[in-house]
């Protein structure tokens, strides 16, 4: 399958003025783009509902999940944006790791993930204003989120509907660029990539090839609204074979409830051609983590 992209932000060598123009102009791309589709051909809509029935905002909703390992150690991935202190430059960073408990845990080991909408935001990481939520991670035994020092979901639009992930990052915990003596500057970062749109089958979203993952749209399934997240192997000598493998995830969204599974699987992957990404249907690949929603609580 062939993926057409569209390309929300872009986070380059460049100093902070520079950065926050691309970000904007890139953002008004996304606009125009999903807004002709919709002129031209509209996004496949739900067979019941709007697509935002299946992405619920409400402050107070909350989602409870049982987090189960597979055969393979599960990974995780952060295109991260830094402000290099003492000057007015961004860089980026691609991190990739494994959970630590999961590196203990025998395959099949089950953890708690608790999600919760805390409160409206407006100030988002670097979006100084928009419109969204912050989320609460309130149990993480897995440790999804225990990087993070805020995350948010941010409405870029309602017609076609979008949400974009915004997180910001603990400088102790992902530590930043190193400056010009190899030293590890402990320097905030934050991250954007799309969370939930709505397009047409095959529709992916991303933050450029530098970023490493694109976000697909792959219909509707039983009801449920899928999406593919697909991360590129990354290419880096000398990094772990393991970290350096491709990996995807499945999600399905359920109306009222959204999020109601992931499904992370280790596969071989490859690019083909300029901003085109080719999964191996062949092998469906090897599990290696699992999110079950086991109880949502509706907001207000």
């Amino acid at each position: 399958m062939f993926f057409r992209h569209v390309i929300l932000a872009l986070f380059c060598n460049a100093n902070q003025e520079e950065i926050m123009q691309i970000r904007v102009l890139l953002l008004c791309v996304l606009t125009a783009v999903l807004t002709a589709q919709q002129k031209s051909k509209p996004p496949a809509a739900p067979t019941v509902g709007s697509a935002a029935e299946y992405f619920p905002m409400q402050v107070g909703a909350r989602w409870d999940y049982v987090v189960s390992t597979g055969p393979a150690k599960p990974l995780w991935h952060k295109f991260v944006g830094y402000s290099v202190a003492d000057t007015n430059q961004f860089v980026s960073m691609t991190h990739r790791g494994k959970f630590v408990p999961a590196l203990v845990a025998p395959a099949g080991s089950k953890f708690r993930l608790s999600l919760r909408v805390k409160s409206v935001a407006t100030q988002m990481g670097p979006i100084k204003k928009g419109r969204g939520v912050e989320v609460a991670f309130d149990v993480d035994d897995l440790g999804v989120f225990e990087k993070n020092y805020n995350l948010f979901w941010h409405v870029v639009q309602d017609s076609p509907f979008a949400v974009m992930e915004v997180a910001t990052y603990r400088s102790d915990r992902l530590r930043g660029p190193q400056d010009d003596m190899g030293m590890w500057r402990k320097t905030p970062g934050f991250s954007q990539r799309g969370a939930f749109f709505s397009g047409q089958q095959g529709m992916a979203v991303s933050f450029g090839r530098g970023s490493g993952e694109s976000l697909v749209f792959m219909g509707e399934e039983a009801g449920r609204l899928r999406f593919l997240r697909i991360y590129e192997k990354l290419g880096s000598e000398g990094m772990d074979p393991e970290l350096n493998q491709a990996f995807q995830e499945q999600m399905w969204f359920e109306r009222g409830k959204g999020l109601v599974r992931l499904e992370q699987k280790i596969v071989s992957s490859s690019l083909a051609g300029s901003g085109i990404i080719v999964p191996d249907q062949k092998t469906g690949g090897t599990p290696s983590m699992t999110w079950s929603l086991v109880k949502f609580t509706p907001g207000k």
